[in-house]
């Protein structure tokens, strides 16, 4: 790309549904529209015809080269916040997440490991649990609660919901 996509009001269109979303963007790189990719390609810029995002089949992965807003702001995308959610919903089910965490599980009976992460704003505590010191911060982003906790001891990070 000879300038990138810069600011906003950049026309995206979904593929799936045909709608147009008028969207705010700032990168300077493109995705190459290949027809001979397996990636279906779900999201198009509608001016220069490159590729704003891909559904990647067979893998839980849903990509958008724009920013989607939520809340704050317009909820146009917030579709997008509901399908991550729901691939990750599904996803969980699998329990892949059991061999990534090193934290046995049973440490937090009464909850449940978190959807997924975000970064976020919080008040940060230190709090003792079965004789172990954990600094933890709080976040409420969108619709969840969740607590990241930080094993002083052993200097990892773990997520249980609230």
């Amino acid at each position: 790309m000879k300038f990138g996509h810069r600011g906003g009001n950049q026309p995206v269109k979904n593929l799936e549904t045909g709608q147009v979303e008028i969207t705010s963007q700032n990168h300077g790189f493109a995705v190459i529209d290949d027809q001979k990719q397996d990636e279906p390609i779900s999201f198009l810029n509608l001016n220069d015809h490159t590729v704003e995002g891909i559904l990647k089949s067979g893998y839980p992965l849903l990509t958008v080269q724009y920013h989607p807003e939520s809340a704050p702001g317009p909820n146009d995308s917030r579709y997008l916040f509901q399908k991550f959610y729901d691939l990750v919903e599904k996803q969980k089910k699998v329990k892949t997440y059991d061999r990534i965490y090193t934290t046995p599980r049973q440490n937090f009976r009464t909850s449940r490991w978190q959807r997924f992460f975000h970064r976020g704003f919080g008040q940060r505590r230190l709090e003792s649990r079965n004789g172990r010191s954990f600094s933890s911060k709080k976040f409420f982003r969108h619709w969840l609660w969740f607590e990241l906790l930080r094993d002083c001891e052993k200097n990892r990070a773990t997520l249980k919901e609230r």
